[in-house]
């Protein structure tokens, strides 16, 4: 039988493994934190991709009730404002919103301020799905994080925090 402590043992445990975080460092020279339980995929090293699920299968979109989350440095955006990244990322998309987020970390290595994309991509005739772009700039450096999930998923605020988390956490060193 089971003691009382082991039982709260197992569940403090599950509890810190399912907070704990991972550091991931890019070739690009950048730096995020993600969660130890998402997985990652692909073999890229100047950008971080990772799944929700550990259910996979090459080549196929993201499951049902399943999110993807890559951070990438935007190629070609020297110069470039954000609102012209954003037109050019978005192009036969349907913007939703777009705001900036308050209460961002502001330092010398991280963003300063997040502006953020909900869009209704079409990736099949009638399919779509949602991509939550939060972007930002470090040091003349633009950088994208992209959520993309599936619409009406019951995880979407939690996919969202984590996103928002995810790219909280970005640092370039300057």
């Amino acid at each position: 039988m089971i003691s009382l402590a082991s039982r709260l043992l197992v569940i403090l445990g599950s509890a810190l493994q399912h907070d704990a975080w991972k550091e991931f460092t890019g070739s690009a020279r950048f730096t995020v934190t993600y969660p130890a339980a998402w997985r990652r995929i692909g073999i890229s090293t100047d950008r971080l991709d990772i799944l929700s699920s550990a259910e996979f299968a090459e080549g196929v979109l993201i499951a049902q009730n399943e999110a993807e989350i890559i951070v990438i440095e935007l190629p070609d955006s020297a110069g470039a404002s954000f609102g012209e990244l954003i037109e050019r990322e978005t192009q036969g998309d349907s913007v939703v919103s777009h705001r900036e987020v308050r209460g961002t970390i502001a330092n010398n290595q991280g963003c300063k301020t997040l502006r953020e994309l909900v869009a209704t991509s079409e990736v099949a005739p009638g399919v779509h799905e949602i991509d939550t772009v939060f972007y930002c700039e470090v040091h003349g450096r633009k950088f994208a994080t992209r959520l993309r999930n599936w619409p009406h998923d019951r995880r979407q605020a939690e996919y969202r925090r984590i996103a928002l988390r995810v790219a909280r956490s970005l640092r370039v060193p300057g």
